[in-house]
């Protein structure tokens, strides 16, 4: 049995994709989450970084290094609920370069064909000095 084996059945593929990247050389990060009997479920990002090569450059020690990103997946989860819930519509406005990222269920609601959907400059050149300041 491998540690990968020990990952609940939902993230083993992605596990076993990023220790054979591991393998190769390359740093890979897969998603993760576990849950003890009783307990909600907790979200991890996870990292495998090769350590060690032996004398013919093949990888012989991997390190994981493992972030509890359990708050963040939460709120993700409740926000989208939250928006699928009310027919809302959320932008994420990048003021600096002044784009935007709508998502195409979205754009419905404001009248934007679904093919004009994506990144597009939406700051009027009137507004464009306040907006970077």
């Amino acid at each position: 049995m491998t540690r990968v084996d020990l990952l609940p059945e939902s993230v083993r593929a992605p596990g076993r994709h990023a220790v054979a990247v591991a393998r190769e050389g390359r740093v890979a990060p897969f998603p993760g989450s576990s849950q003890l009997p009783g307990e909600p479920p907790r979200y991890w990002d996870n990292m495998l970084t090769p350590l060690q090569r032996d004398e013919d450059g093949k990888v012989t020690s991997i390190l994981c290094m493992s972030r509890d990103v359990t708050l963040q997946r939460e709120t993700e989860m409740r926000l989208e609920l939250a928006v699928r819930a009310t027919d809302d519509a959320i932008c994420d406005w990048d003021i600096l370069r002044e784009q935007d990222a709508l998502e195409r269920s979205d754009a419905a609601l404001l009248g934007y064909a679904a093919q004009n959907v994506g990144e597009t400059t939406r700051t009027h050149p009137c507004e464009r000095s306040h907006a970077r300041s």
